[in-house]
């Protein structure tokens, strides 16, 4: 089964996202802190990380860095609700 990380600050946007994958049929765990979702990512395989760019703790780019570094291949797409947010390519 694919396994999905939601990692996200806002418990409704954790909530709707999870819903909505696990109607698909995905494996799906939630992470509300850069912290958090480094436990999970180091504690179980994952094939997508849907990662909130602004977290309480951490930057969401700080973490997609971190989480690169451990797994090159996993896919992990950036999220925001802020439109200030500048154009990025890679790490």
């Amino acid at each position: 089964m694919t396994r999905v990380l939601v990692v996200d600050d806002e418990p409704d946007m954790c909530w709707a996202l999870s819903a909505l994958l696990k109607t698909e049929k995905y494996v799906v765990e939630t992470a509300s802190s850069g912290t958090d979702a480094m436990e999970h990512f180091k504690n179980h395989p994952w094939d997508l990380v849907l990662l909130d760019i602004r977290l309480p703790d951490k930057s969401g780019l700080d973490i997609l860095k971190d989480m690169k570094a451990l797994d090159a291949e996993v896919a992990i797409i950036m999220l925001t609700a802020y439109n200030d947010v500048p154009l990025w390519s890679q790490p």
